[in-house]
């Protein structure tokens, strides 16, 4: 039996590596079936296979195993499933802040200036559930694979953050439609700063939620845009240049 070069072996599971990702969900219910942000997650991403899924409430930012999951992750979700409540300890909102890793916000809870503070008050809305209930500035429709102007993203409504809130340099994509005074989608690069001052390290995007949703054909775009946008597969250049140097050496070894 031929042995292979240790750069061919190491080449196949560096495409391996590249293609899993690691994802965080974080919610309060017990069983991560429950969350309604699993299905969309799951039809995404291949939980079992090469992806893996990390699930629960995360509340002790200072626990070496939640360091440890947190900042290895490539996408943490954030659920309307969580107590707020749970995220005031000292460092907490710092530390969230701080994370090199893409977080999906859809808790207008968590957003209020006396949790995490990516907004400057704590003045929330509830959208209407009934038909399109959210309007799509052009930035927004860009981002999310969409059309601007009114979408209709979930089909049991949304809540967000009254619109007297600022964001930093959040810029918001998405308004309530039927709620005027509401915003539903904010968007913030890595390198911003939240309205508290922090500094994220990393992309965030809130899209508020209920505590149950069912994302309608509109919202499937606009989830699988955001999620291939924050954390994008590997380039085509990139896995082309490595199987051709995988092609390469089979090439030259079987000279």
């Amino acid at each position: 039996m031929k042995k292979l070069p240790l750069f061919t072996i190491l080449a196949v599971l560096s495409i391996a590596s590249i293609q899993a990702a690691n994802i965080v969900l974080v919610s309060d219910l017990g069983v991560a079936t429950d969350d309604s942000w699993y299905t969309p997650l799951n039809t995404y991403f291949e939980f079992g296979g090469a992806d893996t899924l990390s699930f629960g409430s995360f509340t002790d930012h200072t626990n070496p195993g939640t360091i440890s999951t947190l900042t290895g992750a490539d996408l943490i979700v954030f659920t309307r499933n969580t107590n707020s409540a749970n995220f005031t300890g000292s460092g907490e909102s710092t530390f969230w802040n701080s994370l090199a890793a893409p977080i999906i916000m859809s808790s207008n809870l968590l957003l209020r200036d006396t949790r995490f503070g990516w907004a400057n008050s704590s003045s929330t809305t509830v959208g209407d559930p009934a038909g399109a209930e959210t309007t799509l500035s052009a930035a927004g429709a860009s981002f999310l694979g969409l059309t601007a102007g009114d979408q209709d993203l979930f089909i049991n409504g949304n809540q967000g953050m009254a619109n007297t809130n600022t964001f930093g340099d959040g810029i918001i994509y998405g308004t309530d439609k039927n709620s005027p005074l509401g915003v539903g989608i904010v968007h913030w690069d890595a390198g911003d700063s939240a309205a508290n001052g922090d500094v994220f390290g990393g992309e965030r995007l809130f899209i508020g939620t209920n505590l149950s949703f069912t994302l309608n054909t509109a919202g499937d775009t606009a989830f699988n845009n955001a999620i291939g946008t924050m954390i994008p597969e590997p380039s085509s250049i990139l896995m082309s240049l490595l199987g051709f140097g995988l092609v390469g050496l089979v090439v030259r070894r079987r000279k």
